[in-house]
C-alpha cells in the first residue's frame, strides 16, 4: 500500500490516541457492556440458555479488542522506516561473512517506503542477499581461473551464510521474512554443485539475482 494512503488512514483512525486499558478498567468496561446488552427479564418467556453465553463472549471480545487495540494499531500503522532498516543492516552485517576484498554496498531504499515486519529481520535478509551474490561471484571467478583453493573457500562461505539464513515457516505472514523451504533447498543444491565443480546452478543464480 502506498505510504501516503497509510498516512491518511492513520490520520483518520479514531483509535489512534487510545492507550491500553488496565485490569480494573477492563472489568468495569465488561460490567457496563453486560449491563447494557443483557435482555430485560420478560414474564413467562425465558431467554434461551445460550443467550447469556453469547453476550458474555461478545463482551469479552470487546474488552480484548480494546486492550489490544493499541498494539494492533502500532503494527498496522508504524512499520519499519528506511532508517530503521539501514540501522539494522549496519548492525547485523558484521555477523555475515564476505569474500576477502569484498565490501558492502549501501542500501538503496525509498525514503518514503514502508517496510513491514521486524526491521532487524529485514536488515539481515538484505545483508544475506548481498553475501549470497558475493560468494557465488567469488566462486565463479575462481572456477573460471582454475583456482581450486579459492573455489573451496567460496563454497565454505556459502555454507557459513546458510547457517545464518532465517527460516520462513509455512503459515507465517509474508511480512515475517525469511527463506522458505524451496529457497533453502535451492541454495543447498547450488553449494553442493559448486563443491562438485559444476558451475551451472551458480551461473544461473548470478544471471537471475545479481
Amino acid at each position: 500500500m502506498p505510504a501516503d494512503i497509510r498516512s491518511r488512514l492513520a490520520a483518520a483512525d479514531p483509535a489512534r490516541d487510545l492507550a491500553p486499558i488496565g485490569a480494573v478498567e477492563s472489568q468495569l468496561l465488561l460490567g457496563s457492556i453486560i449491563g447494557a446488552t443483557s435482555p430485560r427479564p420478560v414474564r413467562r418467556h425465558r431467554a434461551p440458555r445460550r443467550t447469556p453465553r453469547l453476550l458474555l463472549a461478545a463482551a469479552l471480545l470487546a474488552v480484548l479488542l480494546l486492550g489490544a487495540g493499541f498494539t494492533v494499531y502500532r503494527a498496522a500503522f508504524e512499520p519499519g522506516s528506511p532508517d530503521d532498516v539501514r540501522s539494522s543492516f549496519a548492525a547485523v552485517r558484521d555477523r555475515v561473512p564476505l569474500p576477502p576484498g569484498t565490501t558492502w554496498s549501501e542500501l538503496n531504499l525509498d525514503s518514503n517506503g514502508i517496510y513491514a515486519g521486524d526491521p532487524d529481520r529485514t536488515g539481515l535478509m538484505m545483508a544475506l542477499f548481498q553475501a549470497q551474490c558475493a560468494w557465488v561471484s567469488d566462486w565463479d571467478a575462481a572456477d573460471r581461473s582454475g583456482d581450486g583453493a579459492r573455489a573451496a573457500a567460496a563454497v565454505q562461505g556459502m555454507r557459513q551464510i546458510r547457517a545464518l539464513m532465517p527460516v520462513h515457516h509455512a503459515g507465517e505472514s509474508e511480512d515475517a521474512g525469511g527463506f522458505d523451504d524451496t529457497s533453502i533447498a535451492a541454495w543447498d543444491a547450488l553449494a553442493a554443485h559448486a563443491a562438485a565443480g559444476d558451475p551451472e546452478l551458480a551461473r544461473q543464480y548470478l544471471r537471475a539475482n545479481c
